[in-house]
């Protein structure tokens, strides 16, 4: 059993809720933990794949989630080559809201020490744009994260990661959902093109992120190989406040880098986001 739906991403821009959704549902059948095999995993090979789902029934819609498959660039080929009639759903979130996010996710796992403006201003002046992404093991336990290596605002440029995937999969195939906008219209939408039940989206915050009480803390969960759930409610509850708001000065360099992307993004969402994500 292959899966017919992947929700492909994007990171902290949402795909939680829809995950949560479809991993809920009557109808499906999904992965409970992001299996990173497109990307991370491929080289165990397909049938460690299939053993993922060998729970669904014949009758239910067999699904993943893996946030990180958005941005990573071989994962379309990659992907296409197994399950290539799959429906790749894609959440976007405001790019610099979900940039700013992203940056607060890596502080918490003591991976990133520098101020948010001086990361903005080190991505711009490097011009890492998207044919330049190396991937991060994001949300995992990782040792050696290199924080220069993740690419806070390119991942946001959704337009081109979009057109990227539109190489490998046909536009009808690729779901892009705004998380802003994502509402009873939407959802009954969405079920009604992988075929399953209407059922109401139960609008609950997951993986909700924040800043940590304790840099130190957040330090020693990076080497000290705790049970994933410990680490979990070590980073999420215990070490965990709400992060403060984006400096305007940083807010507004951020707007100007995605003006221009918006209008490339009507082509896939139907309609401009700029006044949406002011």
């Amino acid at each position: 059993m292959i899966p017919d739906i992947v929700v492909a991403g994007v990171s902290k821009g949402g795909s939680t809720t829809i995950g949560d959704y479809l991993e809920m549902h009557p109808d499906t059948y999904f992965v409970n933990n992001e299996p990173h095999f497109f990307d991370l995993n491929y080289n165990r090979g397909i049938d460690w794949y299939k053993h993922l789902f060998r729970n669904g029934k014949i009758t239910d819609v067999v699904g993943e989630r893996t946030p990180s498959y958005f941005y990573h660039r071989g994962v379309p080929e990659r992907m296409t080559g197994l399950i290539p009639d799959a429906t790749i759903i894609m959440t976007l979130r405001n790019p610099v809201k979900r940039a700013y996010s992203h940056y607060w996710h890596t502080v918490r796992f003591g991976w990133e020490k520098r101020p948010f403006s001086e990361v903005v201003r080190d991505e711009i002046i490097k011009n890492r744009d998207t044919d330049k992404l190396r991937y991060v093991r994001l949300g995992l336990l990782q040792r050696n994260c290199d924080p220069l290596d993740i690419p806070y605002l390119a991942i946001g440029k959704y337009a081109e990661h979009l057109h990227r995937w539109e190489l490998s999969f046909n536009h009808e195939q690729i779901v892009p959902l705004v998380i802003e906008k994502l509402g009873d219209t939407s959802i009954s939408s969405l079920c009604k093109r992988l075929c399953i039940r209407n059922k109401p989206l139960i609008k609950n915050k997951s993986n909700i992120g924040g800043a940590p009480r304790s840099f130190q803390l957040a330090k020693l969960t990076r080497y000290i190989n705790f049970h994933p759930s410990i680490q979990k409610r070590i980073l999420n509850s215990f070490n965990m406040k709400n992060y403060p708001p984006m400096d305007e000065a940083t807010h507004s360099v951020m707007h100007d880098y995605y003006q221009s992307t918006y209008e490339d993004l009507q082509e896939y969402i139907g309609f401009n986001p700029s006044e949406l994500w002011q």
